[in-house]
């Protein structure tokens, strides 16, 4: 029975960053679209408006990826309210 309960719950964790991962991409893309588009106005050539928007999305996107891997995934918040594990000494048996 404990073995089908992490096994539930194991995939509810791991859709949920999913999701988090898909938010977070959804993010970066609008950023880097909106940001590239507004900049390549500011130019008159073609080419340069290629060049300019290629650099914006992969500046943007290498930024995001690295501030993402900077973000720990494993630790606790700050004000965390669970209690540390504690094994009991004198169980009954």
């Amino acid at each position: 029975m404990d073995t089908q309960k992490s096994a539930v719950h194991g995939s509810r964790s791991g859709s949920a960053g999913v999701g988090g991962v898909a938010v977070f991409l959804l993010a970066v893309g609008t950023v880097a679209t909106t940001t590239a588009a507004a900049t390549s106005l500011l130019v008159d050539s073609l080419l340069a408006k290629r060049v300019l928007w290629g650099v914006v999305l992969v500046a943007i996107s290498v930024s995001a990826g690295l501030w993402r891997g900077n973000q720990s995934f494993t630790a606790s918040p700050p004000n965390s309210d669970r209690l540390p594990y504690v094994p009991r000494a004198g169980s009954p048996r």
